[in-house]
């Protein structure tokens, strides 16, 4: 079982803005059958795993960075995980991440990933 600095599950969000998660030993933000119109200036570094979007709606994803996420042991998507979810990512940094597939980013259906 995994855990998460930050969780949103069944929300409806309009904005996360100017948000930095950092050197933390877990999933920085997971959010599971959530709305949002906008992620802007979300930085995570540091992360065993950056951004989980789990049967959830993000309209846009712009101006993040995502540096050092993830690790060896990390199956599906390091920086940024997307399962039965829609979002366009724009204009974001992905550096140094880690997995076995999808260092960056890795999208599927939920019975493809953990």
């Amino acid at each position: 079982m995994s855990s998460e600095l930050i969780s949103v599950s069944t929300s409806k969000i309009l904005k996360i803005q100017n948000l930095t998660i950092s050197n933390v030993n877990t999933i920085g933000l997971t959010a599971q059958s959530s709305e949002a119109t906008l992620i802007s200036s979300l930085t995570i570094f540091n992360s065993s795993q950056g951004l989980k979007l789990i049967n959830s709606k993000f309209d846009s994803l712009v101006n993040s960075n995502f540096t050092n996420c993830g690790s060896e042991t990390i199956v599906y998507g390091g920086a940024v995980l997307i399962k039965n979810s829609n979002s366009t990512i724009l204009n974001s940094i992905f550096s140094e991440n880690k997995a076995k597939k999808g260092a960056a980013a890795k999208k599927g259906k939920a019975s493809a990933a953990p």
